[in-house]
């Protein structure tokens, strides 16, 4: 029974893991990003199809946690939500149209840059807790 219930706390954790990587990259960063600058998104619909991939990952991490291929699914998740990220935003270059007082008025920024930066800190961070992760498997074997 404790076996039971070690399983599904990891499991629990994985899925808290996932969810938080969702709302990270999927949900807060375009978010933020993009209301900055009062261009739209996708829908959320179509972003609520990502949750899964995260989740998976979470979970896959967290139950094999002690095993050395938690730290490929750990970089994956970080990779994958940089991926996310940049899909989202399409690489940095936002536009859209809007009509004020008869007059159709189309911006382009290009936030790139930013892009980035988000992505190359994703990035360092998974190496870092990859690394963590790696000495923490090589001392408790």
């Amino acid at each position: 029974m404790a076996e039971i219930m070690k399983i599904v706390k990891e499991v629990l954790i994985g899925v808290l893991i996932g969810l938080l990587y969702y709302l990270i990259y999927v949900i807060t960063l375009p978010y933020f990003i993009t209301s900055l600058m009062k261009i739209p998104v996708p829908s959320e619909r179509v972003l609520a199809y990502y949750i899964w991939f995260f989740i998976a990952l979470g979970v896959g991490e967290s139950i094999l946690k002690t095993h050395p291929i938690s730290i490929p699914l750990r970089m994956l998740s970080k990779l994958l939500g940089a991926l996310f990220l940049y899909t989202i935003v399409n690489g940095g270059e936002l536009s859209g149209t809007y009509t004020t007082n008869g007059y159709t008025i189309s911006i382009s920024i290009n936030i790139s840059t930013i892009i980035y930066t988000v992505i190359a800190a994703s990035l360092i961070y998974g190496f870092i807790d990859a690394f963590s992760a790696f000495n923490n498997i090589s001392r408790s074997a």
